[in-house]
């Protein structure tokens, strides 16, 4: 039964993947929708595990059918995805109404995910009737684990060599089809026929793949000219009389008629005597460049490029003066994690400018942080400018929008003398120790380039600087408004306060509350550590009546600290050394290979009552020490980060194989697989938009040890 467990965990996880790509391009790239996926998919297999318990349809033969189900409808759901917003009557460039946003994601994700937690349900009853093996559980676990280590594999490789996820959704729906002539002998007449139909589909599909691709994009974009799956994201190029619009998940990154480029650059530029020496985070090829090279002084320009991808696939569709501005000699294209850039160069600038996505994810939200601003002030000489853009409101401003940029510019304040936020849809942030809102002095600087703007002139910088707006927007900055929140790598506010923005579109009322959720200080803190403390002590104590009850308790609570742990080390990696996506990738692979291992070694080890002590109080050791070196910050590093992955993984696949050890195991495969999803689940959310967000990376990984101890005493 190696084969079936392989290929369960296999097409669980790379399944998995490949709809929350989908699910993200469907929803413009918001990151809650791979929070609220990963939930789903978790609960869906756990119904899928739970459900079904009755004797009965447990045969081979209904393995092979779930299979065949989870072939057809992953096939199916990728395209439906591809065009959910035209078949559901979206606006196009807008959202679909919330309700059919989830509805969209139910519909994708929770049958795929109740078929295989189903599957591993009845091929474990069936492995286990049919071996009489004590430890066929833990052994089946350790099987499924190491499909996920190669799906995590094909997932990590093939954005690099820019392999289309509709490929690796093709790939995935076929795998199974495939590996069941292995078992002909259990296949009936019926099953070969729609297996052989279904091979013969899917290799067409495959022949056709580019075409399949580009008009299944187009349902979004009538005018699409290509598209390309890269590490960060798919792009699509539309091009119509001679305007290029790029974008990013389905979400415009740009296009060749905009101003933007044009706002950012000389609004901060223009603070600066004589820029020579300019740094460009992002943002080259919407025409920071062409802006920059305006200035007669610039002697060079850094272009600091986190997706080589995207540079690739626009190049050709820019206009000709873009392009020889990215060709000029004083232009030096970079490609780098920006943070890792500047933390590595010895390079003085005179002008950084940051034009990265908004704060809405743990990778976003790097290039926000008082630590990045650090970062930047190490770069710049004595009257250098740093300047980047901030989504805002032109005429209202919520407390939870104060908060987040609040958050920010208090952030940018700790590092940089004079900060200013000049008003708009989108707000220009500037900072330096010398800067000037006289008009006078800036129309004068402008004057001497001899340059010719379209919207950045004399008059454009008084309307700025003098109106009403910027005074009011200043007032926002400076008063305290309820929140002393300051966004940085250790308590990254940010990202959590955008995501409360974006359901805001949907639901109004989010934004009534006087101010965003937080505690009211260590005090607060505390009280409420030691209260969830003794709910969990009470909770364990009465699940010791009934040992299965306890085992579920067990193992439900594992897979809550492996969840928040890993939500802890990946992001505390992304913060200490990047987002490289194959890096990221290898991390999750080392996190599989941990959980493989983890079942294999405590298959062996008797079910006595110190071992699960033991386990118990390794994850409580493992959460402390996670804690003080990130408060230390002597936790970075893939060497580090990965270790503490593994671990994560060795000691829930561990916990498991421990509790799968009983003399009826058949009774143990669904609420121990159900437990181990919802918890992953439950973990994941809360980790993601509540504890790291509010409470910080050390003192979550406290908290979830400290609370280890309560499940030790219940057990």
């Amino acid at each position: 039964m190696f084969l079936e467990f392989f290929a369960i965990g296999l097409v669980s996880l790379l399944g998995q993947i490949v709809l929350l790509r989908e699910l993200s391009v469907a929803t413009y790239g918001v990151e809650l929708i791979y929070l609220l996926g990963m939930a789903c998919w978790l609960i869906g297999s756990g119904l899928g595990a739970g459900l079904g318990r009755k004797r009965g349809w447990v045969g081979y033969s209904s393995i092979l059918w779930l299979f065949l189900g989870y072939s057809i409808l992953l096939s199916v759901n990728v395209l439906f995805l591809r065009a959910s917003r035209w078949l559901l009557g979206g606006v196009t460039g807008a959202f679909l109404p919330f309700h059919l946003q989830i509805l969209t994601l139910l519909v994708s994700v929770i049958p795929l995910a109740f078929l295989m937690g189903m599957a591993f349900q009845r091929a474990a009853r069936f492995w286990i009737a049919e071996s009489k093996a004590k430890n066929a559980l833990a052994r089946a676990y350790g099987w499924e684990c190491m499909g996920s280590v190669v799906a995590g594999g094909i997932a990590t490789l093939a954005p690099a060599f820019h392999i289309p996820n509709l490929a690796m959704g093709l790939f995935c729906a076929a795998f199974p089809l495939v590996m069941l002539p292995f078992r002909k002998s259990r296949l009936k007449v019926r099953m070969q026929v729609v297996t052989a139909c279904l091979l013969v589909l899917f290799f067409a599909f495959f022949v056709f793949l580019k075409p399949l691709d580009l008009w299944s994009s187009a349902f979004n974009h009538p005018f699409l000219k290509t598209v390309t799956d890269t590490p960060y994201g798919r792009i699509a190029i539309t091009s119509l009389e001679g305007q290029t619009t790029v974008f990013e998940n389905d979400a415009v990154s740009f296009e060749t008629e905009s101003t933007f480029a044009e706002e950012l650059v000389h609004t901060a530029a223009l603070q600066h005597t004589s820029p020579q020496c300019v740094l460009l985070l992002g943002g080259g090829l919407e025409g920071l460049v062409e802006e920059v090279l305006k200035y007669s002084s610039v002697s060079s320009v850094d272009y600091v490029e986190l997706n080589q991808g995207l540079i690739a696939v626009t190049l050709p569709f820019l206009t000709e003066d873009r392009k020889n501005a990215l060709k000029n000699a004083k232009v030096q294209v970079i490609n780098e994690d920006p943070r890792r850039f500047l933390s590595q160069t010895s390079q003085k600038y005179d002008l950084i400018l940051v034009a990265m996505p908004e704060p809405s994810s743990g990778q976003a939200n790097r290039f926000y942080t008082r630590e990045f601003f650090e970062l930047c002030r190490a770069r710049l000489g004595t009257n250098g400018v740093l300047g980047f853009r901030l989504s805002a409101s032109e005429n209202f401003w919520s407390q939870h929008l104060i908060a987040r940029n609040r958050a920010i510019v208090s952030a940018l304040s700790q590092v940089f003398a004079h900060v200013l936020v000049l008003p708009g849809s989108i707000n220009l942030v500037i900072a330096g120790n010398e800067l000037t809102t006289n008009t006078d002095i800036l129309a004068r600087r402008y004057e001497a380039l001899g340059i010719a703007n379209r919207l950045v002139i004399p008059q454009y910088l008084e309307y700025l600087l003098r109106g009403d707006r910027f005074q009011e927007v200043a007032g926002h900055m400076s008063a305290q408004n309820g929140t002393d929140l300051i966004n940085t790598d250790k308590r990254p506010v940010c990202y959590s306060l955008t995501i409360t923005l974006w359901l805001s579109k949907f639901f109004p009322s989010i934004l009534a509350a006087e101010r965003p959720l937080d505690l009211n200080g260590p005090a607060s803190f505390t009280g409420f550590l030691w209260s969830i403390l003794l709910v969990i002590c009470l909770l364990f104590f009465f699940m010791r009546r009934t040992d299965v009850l306890l085992k579920t308790g067990v193992m439900a609570w594992a897979a809550f600290w492996s969840a928040v742990m890993e939500t802890l080390l990946l992001l505390q990696y992304q913060v200490s050394s990047g987002a490289l996506y194959g890096e990221l990738g290898l991390l999750l692979m080392v996190f599989m290979i941990g959980m493989s291992l983890g079942a294999m070694v405590f298959e062996a080890i008797s079910a006595a009552r110190f071992v699960g002590i033991v386990l118990v109080l390794c994850m409580a050791s493992v959460s402390i020490f996670v804690a003080l070196g990130i408060q230390h910050g002597v936790l970075h590093g893939f060497h580090w980060i990965g270790l503490g992955m593994w671990l994560c993984g060795f000691l829930l696949a561990g916990t498991f194989s421990y509790l799968s050890h009983d003399r009826s195991q058949e009774r143990l495969v669904s609420p121990l697989y159900a437990a181990d999803l919802v918890g992953g689940a439950v973990g994941t959310l809360c980790a993601a938009l509540y504890a790291v967000p509010f409470w910080g990376l050390p003192q979550t990984a406290l908290s979830i040890g400290i609370w280890s101890f309560g499940v030790v005493f219940g057990m």
